[in-house]
């Protein structure tokens, strides 16, 4: 529940007497967290944004969460690229071209399914032995 607590959409998660919230507000993907903790590899499972909207985002909630997985992706690719020189960090790359928006949650079942075929054609392809595909988290059209 907590990692749907997105800031100003829904509310926050009080478990423990602790107030929890979508970790993507801290860190979409914890990666210098797992380097200060001793890993050699890292392989992220980036989450994408989509890239072939057919309008823009519409008010204000829509927006934000566009912003925000624009945010998160540019935020893994940042890190990736600050801890590259310290560990093999591996970027599994999103689905691309990508048009549901970051807001409906209507195709899930979907996206999960067709990122299950990508990244397993990425792994048969020699992804894991391939190098850092970051380019594929910068913002981009078609």
């Amino acid at each position: 529940m907590a990692s749907a607590a997105i800031p100003g959409l829904f509310p926050p998660v009080f478990d423990d007497g602790r107030t929890l919230i979508d970790g993507t507000v801290g860190a979409e993907t914890p990666l210098r967290a797992a380097a200060e903790l001793g890993a050699t590899r890292l392989i992220v499972l980036p989450a994408g944004f989509p890239c072939t909207l057919s309008a823009p985002p519409r008010g204000a909630a829509a927006t934000a969460v566009h912003a925000l997985s624009l945010l998160a992706a540019r935020s893994v690719a940042t890190d990736a690229e600050a801890l590259a020189h310290r560990l093999e960090v591996l970027v599994v790359p999103p689905l691309c071209p990508q048009s549901t928006p970051a807001w409906d949650f209507s195709r899930s079942g979907e996206l999960i399914d067709r990122a299950e075929v990508a990244t397993l054609e990425w792994i048969a392809a020699g992804g894991l032995d391939s190098g850092t595909p970051r380019a594929s988290l910068a913002p981009h059209r078609h």
